[in-house]
């Protein structure tokens, strides 16, 4: 990048964050677990709230997808980096990928599309060639960790269908795999850095610390009491600058959290301030299935947002947040 572009970014991206934001993840199923993959991380926390019948397996009108692409294109031209059809579920289970890679094309024809898989449901796979980034979430290099964390013998599974990806995938599409760091895996973080570099060297390989949010049992069970800092340590270590999806240290331009910059809208249609994983009740900004009756759009959500100021129950318990959070906020 050059001088000019760099400064150029220095200047504008302070503001530009501030009219929309620049991820929208939405749910367009929340598919997966044991009924759609065979298979249940011990970190997940919907799929483990659908297991225990509090909350059910849903998918998303296409009509609603639309809507959600229609005014992030009409809001967010400026704003936006990537369009992420993942939240809850899992990108093999969704059969309208390319139809949604098309509306939001449509709408929003500069952005990226991106979903993220377990890579388990090989049926369809074609499906994530219709995309522009595609992330497997395979959190270890050998069976028997796999089926620890994962919850199921399917490691070979997952690594077939990588390979066929990055077999067919066109020159612009981006594949990565990732790495949750657990109280089981993360003394193999190099390991599998190796592994994943050697066998795949075409992928982008990434280490992300787990963090369990205020009611997250599964994450906060799969931690063990691991801290978030020392997680970190191992990211930077192990991954480097490049090979982190986040770290606090990395938080840029006086942003007071990691995922400041999302905006998530789940299968039930809540508008979160994130994709962090927490009950929507306590801290949603509206619901998509009621507001065009109200008058409601994605802006005015996003601004209850940015007035709301991170005081809601998720927020306050999060520690995703940079150490001089508040001050950034004032700022």
């Amino acid at each position: 990048m050059s001088v000019l572009k760099r400064a150029y970014k220095k200047i504008r991206y302070p503001l530009r964050w501030r009219e929309f934001p620049q991820v929208i993840q939405i749910d367009t199923n929340n598919y997966c677990g044991p009924k759609y993959c065979g298979i249940l991380c011990q970190y997940c926390y919907p799929q483990w709230k659908i297991v225990r019948k509090e909350r059910q397996y849903a998918e998303m009108p296409i009509d609603m997808i639309e809507l959600i692409l229609k005014q992030a294109g009409q809001y967010g031209q400026r704003s936006m980096d990537l369009m992420d059809l993942f939240l809850n579920g899992d990108g093999l289970t969704e059969p309208r990928l390319p139809e949604i890679h098309r509306l939001s094309k449509k709408y929003l024809p500069d952005v990226p599309t991106q979903t993220f898989t377990n890579g388990i449901v090989f049926e369809g796979v074609e499906n994530l060639l219709s995309l522009d980034r595609i992330c497997f979430t395979i959190s270890a290099h050998n069976r028997e960790l796999y089926k620890r964390i994962h919850g199921g013998d399917k490691f070979l599974q997952a690594l077939k269908t990588l390979r066929y990806v990055i077999d067919h995938k066109k020159p612009h599409q981006r594949v990565e795999v990732h790495c949750v760091l657990t109280k089981d895996n993360y003394r193999f973080a190099q390991d599998w850095w190796n592994f994943f570099g050697k066998e795949y060297p075409e992928v982008v390989r990434i280490l992300s610390p787990l963090v369990a949010s205020y009611d997250n049992l599964p994450s906060q069970n799969s931690l063990g009491g691991l801290n978030l800092d020392y997680l970190e340590d191992i990211v930077i270590k192990v991954a480097g600058r490049e090979g982190r999806m986040w770290t606090r240290e990395l938080i840029p331009d006086l942003k007071p959290c990691v995922l400041w910059d999302n905006m998530s809208v789940d299968v039930e249609g809540w508008i979160l301030q994130c994709c962090n994983w927490s009950p929507p009740e306590d801290w949603h900004y509206g619901n998509i299935y009621v507001m065009e009756k109200e008058g409601y759009t994605l802006k005015d959500s996003w601004r209850k947002r940015l007035e709301n100021k991170m005081q809601n129950k998720l927020c306050s318990s999060c520690n995703m947040k940079h150490p001089n959070w508040k001050m950034r906020l004032i700022c």
